[in-house]
């Protein structure tokens, strides 16, 4: 029904012969990739730290709140928390933020940045860590690769929500608890489509311009993804041809008019406007506000061969104060928060015991919803890491910003 609703809403003009908005010269409100809600690979270190006492399981005392439920109270701690960028950090400040502080009595310190900074923080001072971070799989890996974070499993008396939450965005060995299902996938301008398209090919060969993130913002995604369909070989394998890939893009992707992009507000605009005919891939997160604006766009969900996972993922650094943290993430995966945090991201929820809320799907919207959990594809990020550098250099060569 929510598929449905959707291409009811989003209207495809072009067969019935509607024209797209014409495009403007120059690009008015444009900002720098800071903006874009994209990861890209950790390079820089930030000497930020946390708090770093680690409170032995079971030592905090507890009270009890005005429904009875024995729950924790920290005494006034303080802790860090970094926040992604967006409706993602506004929702943590505006819903989890006050609710974990008044009911677990935490103070709450927040600092917004992207994966990248927030893994090299971590790398850069592994006793002085922030207590939680908000970032993307990939990420996870990286850290629980090192070593660097607490397993949730481990504390059931403080995730007493993480039952609630379906086992796909549990990530490597339960050191990562997804929060927002997220998906990389096209987004298209309606006017330039007869319908919403059914795989990555049709969505590409169907456009006339497109925009592309630069490499750094998806690390890999779109080139594996392109050797996927040039081979057939599954989208997760560790040994995918990317020479197919490269091959597939410089046939598919690098002929058509193409704009590589420097920010969410530039790429908006871009595909809301007709300037581009397609986003190729962003994230679904990008879509509320332009389904509020009643824009011409639609997210080309569930493509053939397979769908990116980009769910946004929690860590819980075990040299920081790591019960408060698992304190945060209990409340931000539980009912409550997850019956909000749509109307500030759009996106789906984790938390199987909440209820999307109708007011965003009434706009359109279609999220990852359960039912669509075995069609979200990781790659081996082993494979990514290891041949990082050599596909950025074969990007750079391909493509012109």
């Amino acid at each position: 029904m929510q598929r449905e609703r959707r291409q009811t809403k989003r209207q495809f003009l072009k067969a019935a012969g509607g024209l797209g908005v014409a495009g403007l010269t120059g690009l008015a409100g444009c900002t720098s990739g800071e903006d874009s809600g994209a990861e890209s690979t950790p390079t820089t270190a930030d000497d930020t730290g946390g708090d770093t006492a680690t409170p032995t399981p079971g030592t905090t005392s507890g009270t009890a709140t005005s429904s009875g439920e024995e729950t924790m109270d920290f005494g006034g701690e303080e802790i860090s928390v970094l926040v992604n960028l967006g409706g993602l950090a506004t929702f943590q400040r505006e819903v989890v933020v006050p609710r974990v502080e008044e009911k677990y009595n935490l103070t709450i310190n927040t600092e917004q940045t992207t994966t990248g900074p927030m893994v090299s923080q971590i790398q850069a001072n592994p006793d002085s860590p922030p207590d939680v971070v908000d970032i993307n799989p990939n990420g996870i890996w990286t850290l629980n690769r090192d070593d660097y974070l607490a397993t949730f499993s481990d504390y059931p008396d403080v995730m007493t929500n993480a039952e609630q939450v379906y086992d796909h965005v549990k990530y490597f060995d339960d050191t990562g608890m997804g929060w927002m299902l997220q998906e990389v996938m096209p987004i298209i301008n309606t006017n330039a489509y007869d319908s919403n398209p059914g795989s990555w090919t049709e969505t590409v060969e169907n456009a006339e311009s497109i925009a592309i993130p630069p490499y750094t913002w998806t690390q890999g995604l779109m080139l594996l993804m392109s050797a996927a369909i040039a081979t057939g070989d599954d989208f997760s394998s560790s040994d995918l041809d990317v020479e197919a890939g490269w091959d597939w893009q410089r046939e598919h992707m690098e002929p058509k008019t193409y704009t590589v992009i420097n920010g969410q507000s530039q790429a908006k605009q871009l595909v809301s406007q007709g300037q581009v005919d397609a986003l190729v891939p962003t994230w679904d997160s990008w879509l509320l506000d332009m389904y509020r604006n009643d824009a011409p766009v639609a997210g080309a969900r569930e493509l053939s061969p397979a769908s990116i996972d980009a769910t946004q993922t929690f860590g819980v650094p075990k040299n920081g104060n790591v019960e408060a943290g698992m304190a945060y993430v209990n409340e931000a995966v539980s009912v409550y928060a997850q019956e909000r945090h749509p109307q500030y991201t759009g996106c789906g929820i984790v938390n199987g015991e909440a209820e999307y809320p109708q007011e965003i799907l009434d706009l359109g919207i279609d999220p990852v919803q359960e039912e669509d959990l075995s069609n979200l594809k990781r790659p081996d990020y082993q494979y990514m890491w290891d041949n990082s550098d050599e596909w950025a250099e074969t990007w750079n060569s391909i493509y012109t910003a």
